[in-house]
């Protein structure tokens, strides 16, 4: 069996920042309170101010983060008027985040924004705040936290090592795509290089009425597509998503490699490599400090030539994916990219009655 060079366990060490950088936080729900006592932890920033439309919210955030009422709001742009923010977190729902982002970066002198995932209910709304921020010079970044894990460090030693062989196909599994999956879909970007897919097909099915934060997810998908560097992806959500064995799969033309978190029906988190005929356990343990590393990255790389493996433009490619396997599953045929509607056309479709919802 070929050796496994040494993985990337602490290859993640963000340089030292000397910038003192004051961070913002709209939308102060439970999200926007675990980012805030992250950053707060973090000795290049401090948190300066929250802003969120219930007050009781705002002031349990700024207990957390020993905010003085002066720097709680109601209305983020009276925040943005006070306080001077060089950071601005926005973990609200999607539905609403685009509209923010994009106001709060015509509205302030702002050197990054950080959100949570997905980034927008919309394939155009995602479009618009990615294209705002890049006008304007900020950087624009999602938590996708788990480009951070220990698991994928370690997966992505092999990877890169070529252990595997030139890689041929990745697969994801998870309830849904655009809440749960869509994390499993920006690590089969991670892996294949963050480039943009050729096209995809795919169908999905609503008659279990789910949503998420407002926003309409799919209770099962199969979805087919093809990066421009070759590499084929596979997806499947819901009944049936046991197709695909691990959360993801990385299949090369020499052996495949198995990536499975701790939540679903997995008790644990493990990479497992198949190769030569043999099984060998790669990593098992803790996920680690993922967001606490995300949002490090975010912080090292502004104002400087790198990108954190978060920024938009990585993050793009899963989103425009998903919104893809909608498209084709309204078209009743393949979508070619990069994806041009600017709708969500799972909720078209549910509007329009050209999907069945029992």
């Amino acid at each position: 069996m070929t050796a496994i060079p040494g993985g990337y366990l602490g290859a993640f060490e963000p340089v030292e920042v000397m910038t003192d950088y004051a961070v913002g936080v709209i939308g102060a729900g439970g999200r926007g309170r675990l980012h805030a006592r992250r950053f707060a932890r973090i000795d290049s920033c401090t948190v300066l101010a929250c802003a969120d439309l219930e007050l009781s919210r705002a002031e349990q955030l700024a207990a957390d983060v020993d905010l003085p009422e002066d720097a709680v709001f109601t209305d983020y742009r009276e925040m943005l008027e006070e306080i001077n923010i060089d950071v601005l977190c926005v973990p609200t729902p999607p539905a609403v985040r685009a509209a923010i982002v994009i106001d709060c970066a015509r509205r302030a002198d702002l050197d990054a924004i950080h959100c949570e995932k997905p980034m927008a209910s919309t394939w155009g709304d995602c479009r618009r705040m990615t294209q705002e921020c890049r006008r304007r010079g900020i950087q624009l970044t999602f938590t996708h936290q788990l480009r951070y894990s220990n698991a994928v460090e370690e997966a992505s030693a092999v990877v890169d090592n070529g252990v595997l062989g030139e890689l041929t196909r990745v697969e994801m599994r998870r309830s849904n795509l655009l809440e749960a999956g869509i994390h499993q879909v920006d690590l089969c970007s991670h892996f294949t290089g963050n480039v943009p897919a050729s096209w995809v097909i795919g169908q999905v099915d609503y008659r279990e009425q789910e949503t998420y934060r407002g926003t309409n997810i799919e209770g099962q998908t199969l979805g087919h597509w093809q990066y421009d560097n070759g590499i084929h992806g596979l997806a499947a959500t819901g009944r049936g998503s046991d197709l695909v064995e691990p959360h993801v799969r990385l299949i090369g033309e020499e052996g495949t490699l198995d990536v499975q978190f701790s939540h679903d029906d997995f008790d644990g988190t493990r990479v497992l490599l198949r190769t030569g005929g043999e099984e060998t356990v790669v990593f098992q343990g803790e996920r680690g400090p993922a967001i606490t590393r995300t949002l490090e990255d975010v912080l090292c790389c502004i104002g400087s030539d790198e990108e954190p493996r978060v920024v938009a433009n990585n993050v793009f490619v899963a989103n425009e994916l998903i919104f893809g396997v909608y498209e084709s599953s309204r078209r009743h045929g393949g979508v070619e990219f990069p994806l041009t509607v600017d709708d969500d056309p799972l909720q078209s479709m549910i509007e329009t009655g050209e999907i069945y919802v029992e």
